[in-house]
């Protein structure tokens, strides 16, 4: 669940950027399928939006977070990325801070992250009102995690899980 953004860097000559936020894993490229829609003309994009679920591939260990400027007329620029380790803790808000290719600092953005383990099968959305910071809001990102070994679950613990 993406929540917001702060000190988002301004790429475009005359006004804030219009950003974005894309999500995948260190082990794709981007550009990444996973985005919120554009905030328009905003240093501090507020989306509260939730993300269709992602399945980790085997191997990743970071959930990348890219913020980008969208332009009508030229290719989108990338205001800067960060990551969350996977390992890091769930069902909490996450600051993530982001970094242009030079490695400085563009900004940060706010989400909520929260896992499923099981097996490689289609998730739902949950329909549980989380509240954040005071706030309640439906839905977050779920990223499924690769069970320990495949074949291994049964078919009521896939259900269950």
């Amino acid at each position: 669940f993406v929540l917001s953004g702060e000190r988002i860097a301004q790429k475009d000559l005359f006004s804030n950027s219009d950003p974005y936020v894309a999500v995948g894993f260190d082990t794709e490229s981007p550009p990444f399928r996973c985005h919120t829609r554009t905030c328009p003309n905003s240093a501090a994009p507020e989306w509260h939006e939730s993300l269709p679920d992602l399945t980790m591939p085997q191997g990743a260990s970071a959930l990348v977070v890219a913020v980008y400027d969208q332009d009508a007329l030229s290719r989108d620029d990338l205001l800067g990325r960060g990551q969350i380790d996977l390992r890091a803790e769930r069902k909490t808000v996450h600051t993530v801070n982001l970094y242009n290719d030079a490695g400085r600092y563009q900004g940060s953005v706010r989400l909520f992250i929260t896992t499923r383990s099981g097996p490689r099968l289609p998730l739902k959305w949950d329909s549980q009102v989380l509240n954040v910071s005071g706030e309640d809001y439906r839905d977050a990102i779920f990223v499924q995690e690769p069970p320990d070994s495949y074949g291994q679950m049964s078919a009521a613990e896939a259900l269950d899980a």
